[in-house]
């Protein structure tokens, strides 16, 4: 009898046993389909869409922090989307506009077919890519992906495109697992605050303790891995008074973002983000005058850049309010000098002068640009000799005659 029972004993340990090992393999197998690159990838693009923030943050490669937490990811993501009119650049504005038609992700390899992805992510995702690769004994499994998503909003398609990256857990239960991470450029990003020597700074609250002395008293401060948003900034020195304000870091990809905040209270800015400085922060008022337009179908912009939206179409004579002056500080910045036909989306199109687009490369002899026109966007080569960056060409903050306001090139003004 007592060995019937153990018997029977036996024969159950083994069954839960079986039963365990199926489980655990069933699994195993699960995970290493549904942990594809490509599966991850189509994953968190979907999150993004349907605004599930909380499901695409479990897919991204971060540094634990309060800075990286999910709950200031989620924070982020929805100042973007109460504040969209912020945003006419990046990949996510247009992810957030429409029901998805349709997703394809396609394997991508670096640099053989570079120009066939979109620019918003590749070229940061290669800067990124190379800069890890000359850490000290790190080499990340990295594997590169371009996106296209077809939305349907007012009855009308649009194309999304971007570049991911997809780094692999290279650790034992990683592989077994099958663990994936997004690396995003458009989300995850560097910055670096340039302040004078003996300053303090808060960022988000929270006190900056990383930084690095320079040869001209100032102190680089490093912070890794901040989402776009909107962060409240503080600067203390001995012998200043306190500045508070607030920085609003873009969704456009860029490997890192450096504000300069020497000066105390005169902020200077680097790049195509924002400095919210307090009233009494700001420097004195414009001397107002009157400008008139030159040209036909003159843009006037919400910003000091080509890439700027679009406020208003002016013709040649309108009258215009000059109010204020600033330098462009996009680098991407550019306009075409003369007329000429390129080559756009596998057809001949002839480009007038002033037109308009963003420099995403550099060529022996020419440019790579994004053209983006009302019903389609993509790149053209353009000589060297025939385009001009606009990067610190100085642009005016106009009214016109029916109240309407912007930014223009100023060569494309007379002033009186």
């Amino acid at each position: 009898m007592l060995q019937y029972i153990l018997q029977e004993k036996k024969k159950i340990i083994l069954a839960l046993m079986a039963l365990v090992v199926a489980v655990a393999c069933g699994f195993i197998g699960y995970r290493q389909y549904n942990g594809r690159p490509e599966r991850v990838v189509r994953d968190y693009i979907t999150a993004l869409q349907q605004k599930q923030y909380a499901r695409a943050y479990s897919q991204l490669l971060l540094t634990p922090g309060r800075m990286t937490s999910q709950e200031n990811f989620v924070r982020q993501m929805q100042f973007w989307d109460y504040n969209s009119e912020l945003d006419g650049e990046s990949y996510l504005s247009g992810l957030k506009g429409g029901e998805l038609q349709s997703l394809e992700v396609t394997a991508l390899e670096l640099p053989d077919k570079a120009q066939q992805a979109e620019a918003y992510s590749l070229a940061n995702l290669q800067q990124e890519f190379l800069a890890q690769q000359k850490l000290k004994g790190v080499k990340p499994a990295w594997s590169f992906y371009a996106v296209q998503a077809v939305l349907l909003a007012e009855g009308q398609e649009h194309k999304v495109r971007t570049t991911l990256a997809v780094q692999a857990d290279t650790s034992f239960l990683g592989r077994l697992l099958a663990r994936n991470y997004i690396v995003d450029p458009c989300i995850s990003r560097t910055v670096l605050l340039e302040v004078e020597d003996n300053t303090k700074v808060e960022l988000g609250g929270e006190e900056l303790t990383h930084y690095q002395q320079t040869n001209y008293n100032t102190l680089i401060y490093r912070v890794e891995q901040l989402f776009p948003g909107r962060y409240a900034i503080r600067l203390s020195n001995p012998l200043a008074d306190a500045y508070e304000g607030n920085l609003r870091l873009s969704a456009a990809a860029q490997a890192s973002s450096r504000f300069n905040l020497c000066g105390r209270l005169q902020l200077l800015k680097k790049n195509s983000e924002s400095i919210e400085a307090e009233e009494r922060s700001k420097k004195a008022a414009f001397a107002e005058r009157t400008a008139y337009v030159k040209g036909y179908d003159v843009f006037l912009k919400d910003r000091p850049s080509t890439s700027g939206q679009i406020v208003a179409v002016l013709q040649s004579g309108e009258t215009l309010q000059v109010l204020d002056k600033r330098d462009c500080e996009d680098k991407q910045a550019a306009v075409v000098t003369d007329k000429l036909t390129v080559e756009f989306n596998g057809e001949k199109l002839r480009l007038e002068a002033w037109q308009p687009v963003k420099l995403v490369g550099e060529q022996e002899d020419n440019f790579l640009c994004r053209l983006d026109l009302e019903s389609s966007s993509g790149f053209v080569t353009v000589p060297k000799d025939k385009l001009r960056r606009l990067w610190g060409s100085s642009w005016y903050f106009v009214r016109t005659a029916d109240g309407r306001q912007g930014w223009i090139f100023s060569e494309l003004v007379n002033i009186k």
